[in-house]
């Protein structure tokens, strides 16, 4: 973010603040670059026929939606690695049992009998 141009004062209203290291009057710098940013806030309002209080709900509501997705990815991973987790337990019984068919037909059986022992413990 860029410098703020403005402080807020303990009583909630916002003044500008001190340039004086810029090298020009303060009064011309404070002008020329308080108008040409609130100018451009401006504009990005106006482009998307916003006020202030919409811009900071709008924002607030993009934030919410960014968590609902970045949760969303977490949890396809947490599936994505459950399923390599099936199917690495799957190669460890056809070696355990001495088994020779291929992952796919014993994976398939595998989640047959995850859904049978499934439907077993929901009816107790």
């Amino acid at each position: 973010m860029s410098e703020r141009l403005t402080e807020k004062c303990s009583f909630g209203s916002y003044v500008v603040k001190d340039y004086a290291d810029k090298g020009d009057t303060i009064e011309k710098v404070k002008n020329h670059e308080i108008i040409d940013k609130l100018g451009k806030l401006e504009d990005i309002l106006e482009k998307y026929d916003l006020e202030v209080e919409e811009l900071e709900e709008l924002l607030d509501d993009n934030k919410y939606a960014q968590n609902v997705v970045v949760k969303q990815l977490v949890e396809l991973q947490n599936a994505k690695n459950e399923e390599n987790t099936w199917k690495k337990a799957c190669e460890l019984a056809c070696d355990d049992l001495g088994l020779y068919e291929d992952v796919t037909t014993t994976q398939l059986k595998m989640k047959c009998y995850y859904q049978q022992a499934k439907k077993g413990n929901d009816s107790h």
